[in-house]
């Protein structure tokens, strides 16, 4: 591994420990509010290294063909996703059937549909953005012991 390689993995590995840590803190906080009986907002974690690593994806160097994309194009689709979360379950990868069970527990008929992204990450539709909003300023769902 070069000198430069080198530097770029250790400072990948010191944004990765402030993510964990900045995460480690707001679950601590997080913790400390549902003990004394108030529902906390989650916070938005730090989105730059997946920006970072995306960048590459998009370098601008290599020459292609073009397309000018407008918003009549995708505004059906856009619409579609707008009333959408995704949800992270820690610690655990709950089958999508189990996951959707507990949403619609929760949630009933408000919820449109669940589907998986990927390992613990879930994407959930609702049937209005205007729920969707409810959900997210109402803190914090713990998988394991629901709190609202």
């Amino acid at each position: 591994m070069s000198p430069r390689e080198s530097l770029k993995s250790i400072q990948q590995q010191e944004d990765i420990s402030r993510d964990f840590t900045f995460f480690l803190n707001s679950n601590r906080q997080c913790s400390q509010a549902v003990l004394k009986g108030s529902s906390p907002f989650p916070p938005v974690l730090r989105s730059d290294l997946v920006k970072k690593n995306l960048a590459s994806a998009f370098n601008l160097n290599e020459q292609g063909s073009k397309v000018k994309i407008h918003m009549e194009d995708i505004e059906e689709e856009v619409s579609s996703w707008t009333p959408s979360i995704v949800c992270y379950v820690l610690g655990a990868n709950p089958p999508l059937s189990i996951l959707d069970g507990f949403v619609r527990r929760i949630w009933g008929d408000k919820v449109h549909k669940v589907g998986m992204l990927a390992y613990g990450i879930f994407l959930i539709r609702f049937q209005s953005i205007e729920f969707r909003d409810e959900v997210l300023s109402g803190g914090y769902i713990f998988f394991n012991s629901y709190h609202q």
